[in-house]
């Protein structure tokens, strides 16, 4: 095969893979805009660049492109050989996120913890114990009923991602509760309104809570719409929410996640711009306000009507929850917190800049006004906790870890104390006692 037919099936491959990319970003949901633009810049650039190399060859003649040809060869070998070398023979880089760590894939409720698992989960921000109890819950072990329970529904912000079981907010509301009633920790990495519905319905209501908390995270709006179309259903009835399994689709996604060469990259990319001190922002995205690729749509500014449809499937799930506690005898409260973009300019410090958001500058919370219409309208106690978190919050003392985004311990407490005195001023009799 000659230089010039080589030439052209690589620019073939490029600029394929580079419309692929471009024209089904569904396949990188996961990624952040910072990287998804890094990823879409590469791309292109790799196209123009043999593009233009293709040029130089139909202008000077093939002599010109021989030796860059075989450059090139030898660049794509050696990066091809080091993928290999690296994913075979690095055992000790491990590319599993956190909740595949934790949680194994479960065919009716999507993913669970693993059952009675301890382990010790290590990052740059924290280390900490994680253990969980028979049910797969982070929780102790939950006997017979004795007291009123409280079972706290949510995801990792609810499970106590990034500190230790003791300081969790359920934990801490428990004791600031005196024991008068039994706080379950029911919080499980990435869980939404539909899964936890799902699991409320065939598990959990079986504790028999006499008051349920639903902790509303703002990337539900993103978690629902993947699942739901996952989802199983008869007469409307979820009869399971099934891990997805690797489609063509997600091949990219795939590669992206799994092969280690690039999680290096991405990691030491992901070190130098924690460390600068005004990193690159970019300030529009046509995806901004799209639940398929925006996680954080709810809490920009603009988005109101594009999240509205998305909205509403949360609610939907929501009223669901409702219905079954009211159908047990128990009460729910829907609880809303805020991520550290939405408190003040500095919280989240450093992570926030991945998903376009600008230090010095708090961001949107219309949807509170949504959920309180809604709760409003459908005889739902809805709390949010942002008033709360604004008005304790210090530059030098921060609720929010700077990388992870998740509540730290002192935000945990801030939610445990928040929580508590709601429960009091409602008057409800586990919550009063003697200060």
């Amino acid at each position: 095969m000659k230089n010039k037919d080589i030439f052209i099936i690589i620019i073939s491959i490029i600029l394929v893979s580079t419309w692929f990319i471009l024209k089904t970003p569904h396949t990188l949901n996961y990624l952040s805009f910072l990287e998804f633009v890094i990823l879409k810049i590469f791309m292109i650039a790799s196209g123009a660049f043999l593009l233009i190399r293709l040029f130089i060859e139909k202008r000077y003649g093939r002599t010109i492109i021989r030796i860059p040809l075989k450059n090139i060869a030898l660049l794509l070998f050696a990066v091809i050989f080091s993928t290999i070398v690296i994913q075979v023979f690095s055992p000790f880089i491990s590319i599993q996120s956190e909740t595949r760590i934790i949680a194994i894939d479960d065919f009716v409720f999507h993913h669970v913890y693993k059952k009675n698992m301890e382990t010790q989960l290590v990052s740059r921000e924290y280390n900490i114990s994680f253990k969980t109890n028979s049910l797969g819950l982070r929780n102790a072990e939950i006997g017979d009923k004795k007291k009123p329970r409280i079972l706290m529904l949510g995801d990792s912000f609810t499970a106590g991602g990034g500190v230790n079981g003791d300081e969790t907010f359920s934990w801490l509301l428990e004791r600031r509760l005196n024991s008068t009633a039994e706080v379950i920790n029911a919080g499980v990495d990435s869980y939404s309104p539909i899964l936890e519905y799902n699991r409320l319905e065939k598990e959990l209501i079986h504790l028999m809570p006499n008051l349920i908390i639903l902790n509303y995270d703002m990337g539900d709006i993103q978690d629902d719409y993947y699942y739901e179309q996952s989802a199983e259903f008869v007469d409307g009835y979820i009869i399971s929410v099934k891990p997805v399994n690797i489609t063509k689709d997600d091949f990219i996604q795939f590669l992206y996640k799994n092969i280690k060469l690039i999680y290096i990259i991405k990691n030491s990319v992901e070190e130098i711009y924690s460390r600068m001190d005004n990193p690159p922002v970019f300030d529009y995205n046509e995806d901004f306000g799209d639940v398929r690729f925006d996680r954080m749509s709810l809490t920009r500014f603009g988005t109101e009507n594009i999240t509205k449809p998305d909205l509403e499937r949360n609610m939907k799930y929501i009223l669901l929850i409702r219905d079954l506690a009211k159908k047990n005898n128990a009460t729910l409260i829907v609880h809303i917190y805020p991520y550290g973009h939405q408190v003040n300019g500095y919280e989240w410090g450093k992570g926030r800049h991945w998903y376009s958001f600008k230090s010095g500058i708090t961001y949107s919370d219309w949807v509170l006004e949504k959920f309180s219409l809604f709760g409003y309208e459908n005889n739902i106690t809805i709390i949010n906790s942002f008033d709360a978190f604004k008005g304790a919050s210090k530059p030098d003392k921060k609720f929010f870890f700077d990388i992870n985004g998740h509540f730290n311990k002192y935000g945990h407490e801030v939610v445990a104390d928040f929580i508590y005195n709601k429960l009091k001023r409602m008057n409800l009799s586990f919550a009063m006692k003697d200060d």
